[in-house]
C-alpha cells in the first residue's frame, strides 16, 4: 500500500512540473517562431533589419597575399584610404564593377585567373598594376583613371577591354 501512494505522489509531482514548464515556454520570447510571444522591448534601433543596400566603405583595406577561391565581389564598394591587393590571387571572377578607390591602390603581383571586371571603376589616386597577370578577360570599360596608372610588366593573356575608359593623367606601360 505504501508503495502505491509513493508512485502516485511521484506521478503527480512530475505531472505538475511538466504542466508548469509547458506553460512557462508558451510565454518565453526566446522560442518565438515555435509558439512563444515576441517580446520586442529588448530590441534596439541598430538591431532592425535594413533592407536598403548601402555601399561598404573600406578604410586601409589590406588584402595582400589573399587567395580568393570563390568570386571576389567588391561591386559598388568605396575604398576611402589605401587599398592593397599585393600578390593576391583571384581564382574565380573578380568583380570591381563601379568601385571607387579614393587613395593609393596597389595590385602589384596580383593574378587574375578568371574574368576581372573593372568596368565603371573610379581610381581617384595613383594605381599600381605592376607585374599583374590577367590570365582571362579583363574589362576596364568606362573606367576613370584620375591620376597616374602604372601597368609595368603587366601581362594580358586574353582580351582587355578599355573602351570608353578615361585617362586624365599619364598611363605608364613601361
Amino acid at each position: 500500500m505504501l508503495i502505491k501512494y509513493k508512485w502516485e505522489r511521484i506521478f503527480i509531482i512530475l505531472f505538475l512540473l511538466f504542466v508548469g514548464v509547458a506553460f512557462a515556454q508558451e510565454k518565453n520570447p526566446t522560442v518565438y517562431p515555435y509558439g512563444g510571444v515576441l517580446d520586442s522591448s529588448r530590441y534596439t534601433d541598430w538591431m532592425k533589419k535594413n533592407n536598403r543596400r548601402v555601399p561598404l566603405n573600406f578604410i586601409n583595406a589590406n588584402f595582400s597575399g589573399t587567395r580568393f577561391i570563390s568570386q571576389a565581389n567588391f561591386n559598388r564598394v568605396r575604398f576611402d584610404c589605401k587599398a592593397d591587393f599585393l600578390s593576391s590571387q583571384f581564382q574565380s571572377m573578380a568583380d570591381f564593377h563601379n568601385t571607387i578607390f579614393d587613395s593609393l591602390t596597389e595590385f602589384e603581383g596580383a593574378e587574375f585567373d578568371n574574368l576581372a571586371d573593372f568596368s565603371g571603376v573610379q581610381f581617384n589616386s595613383r594605381v599600381y598594376l605592376r607585374v599583374v597577370q590577367f590570365n582571362s578577360r579583363v574589362n576596364f570599360r568606362g573606367a576613370q583613371f584620375n591620376n597616374l596608372v602604372y601597368f609595368w610588366e603587366t601581362e594580358f593573356h586574353r582580351r582587355a577591354d578599355f573602351s570608353r575608359a578615361e585617362f586624365d593623367n599619364k598611363a605608364d606601360f613601361n
